[in-house]
């Protein structure tokens, strides 16, 4: 890459304007978002607080299993449905994409369907009747209707459909959720009555927003007869699924992990520490999501100012961001953890924790987005792979050995260590600086 001229801050406060240049469903799926995450962050909330720190426990256990395994279940759909969809749309090719939603639409129930089977006959055959045996049967169930919901709203995205693709998942799911928590009817006793609860709503959701997609795809393929193009399809998304899952691993497998090291108790407490620090994830997540096409764009133009400009204003949004619900965090989490009746014990020492290897993140931020829109997809692969198999063996190690809080201090170092090493590599292979400063 060539050496880029001017001042870096000044082409990064030019940059600032390019916020207006962002899509029109921009907007919608930002509000969204952080609706989803306020009801989401109080449904965790009134969880800990109605169901105490051992079923909360639990119920941490059953979503993480139902996110973390509802992505395998999409082999790499979700993540290649942009690209096939659009390809499809570019080339006005409307028989291939009948062939593709045809296709794609089935795929998360087919590979659900058999991690649910594999998940239940595990579970009944190696595990004691009882709340996490029932919980893992549950999620089993959850996995095929998760991945189909999961799926869905990734191709509304890709057709612009920006409601379907914000509302159900990340609004009317916990949002419904809230509301049946406490109908006397439904309220549940514990936490599988509550996942039983929640995979119910999901399930109506996906099958709503499935048929909302067929009807707003409908256009486009009305009249013309399926193609399809199997062999490139599966051979793309095989490529992404490894990506994906690993990516959702690292956010979840501390979770799943910890209840075989520590009591349902105190995984329900660090549970809900973990959750709060999350909220950092998120805010990255949000901000990454619209510009990496961004820099996509500016790095296949050869605008090498352009996109350290566009890299530069990510990078500092996040950070921003980060530092702000850093301070937040730290001064309203005692209240809000007292509120959920755990003390400030465990639950607020593993929030803290976690957010040192967050306040990295939110530095790099950009990093491993831009190895990947920047055709260093491969290295950026690597990169997340070793992340998930060292946060593995420091949790199933520091976790057996010291509990929860040396688990989080693992999950923490390697959370920072990756960003770190994703941004050295955007140096050397890209040519551009991805931290805030």
């Amino acid at each position: 890459m060539s050496e880029r001229t001017g001042d870096r801050q000044a082409e990064a406060t030019g940059a600032l304007g390019s916020l207006r240049g962002l899509p029109p469903g921009a907007m919608i799926s930002f509000v969204g978002l952080y609706a989803g995450v306020v009801l989401n962050y109080l449904l965790n909330l009134l969880l800990a607080r109605e169901l105490g720190a051992a079923e909360y426990g639990l119920i941490a256990v059953g979503l993480s299993l139902m996110n973390l395994l509802g992505t395998a279940s999409q082999f790499g759909f979700s993540q290649g449905s942009a690209r096939f969809i659009g390809a499809s749309l570019a080339r006005e090719e409307r028989g291939e994409l009948r062939g593709l939603l045809r296709t794609i639409q089935w795929v998360p129930l087919a590979f659900g369907g058999l991690i649910a089977f594999l998940l239940a006959g595990g579970a009944r055959a190696v595990m004691d009747p009882g709340g996490m045996r029932e919980v893992v049967l549950v999620s089993a169930l959850a996995v095929p209707v998760f991945g189909s919901l999961m799926l869905s709203q990734n191709i509304a995205r890709a057709f612009g459909h920006m409601l379907v693709a914000t509302l159900p998942m990340f609004v009317l799911l916990p949002g419904l959720a809230l509301a049946g928590l406490y109908l006397e009817a439904t309220a549940p006793a514990d936490g599988p009555a509550l996942l039983r609860l929640y995979l119910g709503i999901a399930l109506g959701l996906a099958v709503a927003t499935g048929a909302a997609i067929n009807l707003l795809a409908a256009r486009q393929v009305a009249g013309v007869a399926a193609r399809y193009r199997f062999r490139e399809w599966f051979g793309v998304a095989r490529t992404m699924l490894a990506t994906a899952f690993a990516q959702q691993y690292l956010r979840r497998i501390d979770v799943i992990l910890l209840a075989v090291f520590v009591r349902p108790e105190i995984l329900g407490m660090y549970s809900l520490g973990a959750r709060f620090a999350q909220v950092l994830a998120v805010a990255r997540f949000s901000v990454n999501r619209f510009w990496m096409p961004r820099v996509a764009r500016r790095y296949a133009a050869g605008d090498d100012a352009g996109l350290q400009a566009e890299i530069t204003t990510a990078a500092r949004a996040v950070f921003a961001s980060t530092i702000v619900a850093t301070i937040g965090l730290l001064l309203l989490g005692p209240y809000l953890i007292e509120f959920a009746g755990f003390g400030e014990g465990i639950a607020f020492q593993a929030m803290a924790i976690l957010l040192v290897g967050q306040l990295d993140a939110g530095y790099y931020s950009p990093s491993v987005q831009t190895l990947q829109m920047c055709g260093h997809e491969r290295s950026a692969n690597r990169l997340v792979l070793v992340a998930a198999a060292l946060v593995t063996a420091a949790v199933a190690a520091l976790g057996a050995v010291g509990g929860a809080l040396a688990a989080a201090a693992g999950v923490a170092a390697v959370t920072g260590l990756q960003f770190w090493l994703a941004s050295r590599r955007s140096r050397e292979l890209v040519g551009v600086n991805t931290g805030a400063w």
